[in-house]
């Protein structure tokens, strides 16, 4: 298993819930067509508001939707929809 962790907030400007809701709509596409096998959220106290933690069962699942984003560009499709308003990001990557 390979777990994608990535930590954010919103620019204060924008409305978290309907942000977040970007965000969820992006997750659930992506687990509908198998390109993840699923991810939790969490919300946080700081600077980095969120907590998502996205699972792939190996590399070729893992390369799939960045190679989707990569095409389209990192700021198109509904991933540059879902970015537009994320301040202070991080990612990190484990492997099980």
């Amino acid at each position: 298993m390979i777990y994608y962790n990535v930590w954010f907030s919103f620019n204060s400007t924008a409305d978290e819930s309907e942000e977040l809701s970007k965000v969820l709509s992006f997750l659930q596409n992506l687990k509908k067509r198998n390109l993840i096998a699923g991810f939790e959220t969490r919300r946080l106290e700081g600077p980095e508001r969120f907590h998502v933690r996205i699972t792939f069962v190996d590399d070729d699942q893992f390369a799939k939707p960045f190679a989707e984003v990569a095409k389209l560009g990192v700021h198109g499709g509904s991933h540059g929809m879902m970015i537009k308003q994320v301040t202070a990001f991080r990612v990190s990557t484990e492997r099980e």
